[in-house]
């Protein structure tokens, strides 16, 4: 009787995993390739990243080389970016925050003199 409703056999947490990472994959290749994703942004590489942990995760169930470094592969990339991507944001927060300080100590100055 079950069966009649769920004709596919139920599948294991390494298949959710992987089917996940590859949603992950889609969603974000899409989504760049419509413009709402940025190619160089933090989403991208995140989404990337963790679409690759997914297919990792799945590979301990069915074991591909192929699949296992092409994918370990797109997981450093990503961290390399992501890590890229907040030191730049960072560095310049970190500008910013010592323009705003050099203008704030310059105002009182230019007032007194002005």
């Amino acid at each position: 009787m079950i069966d009649a409703f769920f004709p596919f056999p139920p599948i294991s947490l390494f298949d959710a995993a992987g089917l996940t990472g590859v949603a992950l994959y889609v969603i974000a290749y899409s989504g760049v390739q419509i413009g709402q994703i940025n190619g160089n942004g933090l989403l991208y590489t995140c989404l990337n990243g963790l679409a690759a942990s997914g297919i990792l995760i799945s590979l301990f169930g069915s074991f591909n080389l192929a699949s296992a470094m092409v994918n370990m592969m797109f997981l450093g990339f990503s961290l390399v970016g992501a890590g890229r991507i907040l030191m730049a944001t960072m560095t310049e927060r970190r500008r910013r925050s010592q323009d705003e300080r050099r203008a704030a100590l310059a105002a009182p100055v230019e007032a007194a003199t002005g």
